[in-house]
């Protein structure tokens, strides 16, 4: 309460039959510090269950939502971040992270 919420919006596969391109399934998880507790977008879910602060970096939250790691790409801001650097990357506010799942199929 009082420090921000996580938001969360979900982007379905998509086929671009023109360029012959497909994306997979997707999630954005932003970060705004301004969203209080009654404004009907706040993760009520992950703010109480994981204790999110406001300079959380990157694998802070990775951990935080016990997402594991192994094959998944982060980007913030349509910028992909190297998962090297996730502990040195500090969120901001309005920050659009995606996580991009691989998955195998045929």
């Amino acid at each position: 309460p009082g420090f921000g919420a996580l938001t969360l919006q979900y982007a379905p596969s998509t086929i671009d039959h023109v360029q012959g391109m497909l994306s997979p399934p997707a999630k954005a998880i932003n970060f705004d510090k301004n969203l209080v507790v009654n404004d009907g977008k706040l993760v009520n879910i992950i703010q109480q269950k994981h204790q999110v602060s406001e300079s959380i970096t990157l694998q802070a939250l990775v951990s935080n939502l016990n997402i594991k790691t192994n094959g998944i790409a982060i980007a913030i801001n349509n910028k992909v971040v190297k998962k090297t650097d996730w502990d040195s990357k500090g969120l901001q506010n309005n920050d659009a992270i995606l996580i991009i799942q691989s998955t195998q199929g045929g």
